[in-house]
């Protein structure tokens, strides 16, 4: 499985930029509760989220490919 990078704590005005390793990964973002908030599709190495529209809080990033997945966790504050 092919890592991603993210910083985990973060200002809402802040888009991160996820870095992959695979080339084709598809990233879902999800609250505490487990609910799916986005669905991105990282198509090359590096692409930039944008979370100003989420609440300050907990959120769990997960990405997948064909080789399985990994789980992080993202504190975005004020």
């Amino acid at each position: 499985m092919g890592q991603f990078q993210l910083n985990l704590r973060l200002p809402r005005s802040i888009s991160p930029r996820l870095r992959s390793s695979d080339q084709a990964m598809s990233v879902q973002i999800s609250n505490e509760l487990g609910q799916l908030i986005k669905t991105i599709s990282i198509t090359d190495t590096q692409k930039e989220v944008k979370i100003n529209h989420l609440s300050s809080g907990v959120y769990f990033i997960t990405g997948e490919n064909s080789n399985g997945s990994v789980k992080q966790k993202l504190i975005i504050t004020e």
